[in-house]
């Protein structure tokens, strides 16, 4: 690969990095946002958690923006905070971002909250009654052109709406106090247990950025290790996958 095109994917990789995790600031005004929309739902048919964190059955740690359990379903709310033209389907590993001119990638959060859910329906085994909503709840600065079946992708500002409209009972009264009460009980508030779940997320992103630099710099394929490809398009030369159309990876030159 030529060298310019390798400094040019350095500094993208670090605009990626600040993308991805960086702006974390951001992401607690999110959660802030939505925050203060639940807190307006009736505390006499629902009960929220904002930033839940308990042991999993992995014995690893699980941390979940929002919960709300209400005889209607427990909803389960992951809140993004990201800007630009969002792109993503149910199970890709990675959605797409347009901002700035600039196209980004951040982690699906379908699948991050599906995982979220597994996590629960174990901790809730003894309930077996209790039905998840999942939520992937955008701040109005996105443009969504998702499409998702799996959960349910919406802006900050329709939320509570969402969840208000969803009126059948599926739980009783008492359940629901059950399970509320349960998991604070079992909600982590050790600080240093809460730091070192911080630590490790940052890690993890981490870890995935420089394996896939490292792919990019040996002129592979970051998601199937295909060889990379100078190709000729509309727009100018790009770097495809040699198994494209099975993997549809590019990389601007």
């Amino acid at each position: 690969m030529r060298y310019h095109g390798l400094f040019s994917l350095i500094r993208a990789f670090r605009l990626i990095a600040y993308a991805l995790g960086g702006n974390s600031r951001a992401g607690r005004r999110g959660e802030r946002a939505i925050k203060w929309r639940l807190g307006w739902l009736p505390d006499d048919r629902y009960a929220v958690i904002n930033d839940l964190l308990f042991t999993n059955y992995r014995g690893s740690t699980t941390q979940i923006d929002h919960v709300v359990v209400s005889p209607y379903g427990i909803f389960v709310i992951e809140t993004k905070n990201i800007s630009g033209k969002i792109y993503g389907s149910d199970n890709a590993e990675k959605w797409r971002r347009y901002w700035r001119y600039r196209d980004l990638e951040f982690g699906n959060p379908v699948l991050q909250n599906k995982a979220h859910i597994d996590a629960l329906t174990n901790a809730l085994r003894n309930y077996p009654e209790a039905r998840f909503v999942s939520i992937i709840a955008f701040t109005t600065n996105a443009d969504l052109r998702v499409q998702v079946h799996d959960a349910y992708v919406m802006y900050s500002s329709q939320v509570r709406r969402f969840i208000k409209h969803r009126d059948t009972p599926i739980m009783s009264t008492e359940t629901v106090r059950q399970i509320y009460e349960y998991l604070l009980s079992i909600n982590t508030t050790d600080r240093t247990i809460r730091h070192k779940h911080a630590e490790r997320a940052q890690q993890s992103k981490e870890n995935y950025e420089h394996r896939k630099l490292e792919a990019i710099k040996n002129g592979l394929c970051p998601k199937c290790g295909g060889k990379l490809i100078l190709r000729q398009g509309k727009f100018g030369s790009f770097y495809g996958c040699s198994n494209y159309p099975r993997c549809k990876y590019t990389l601007n030159e």
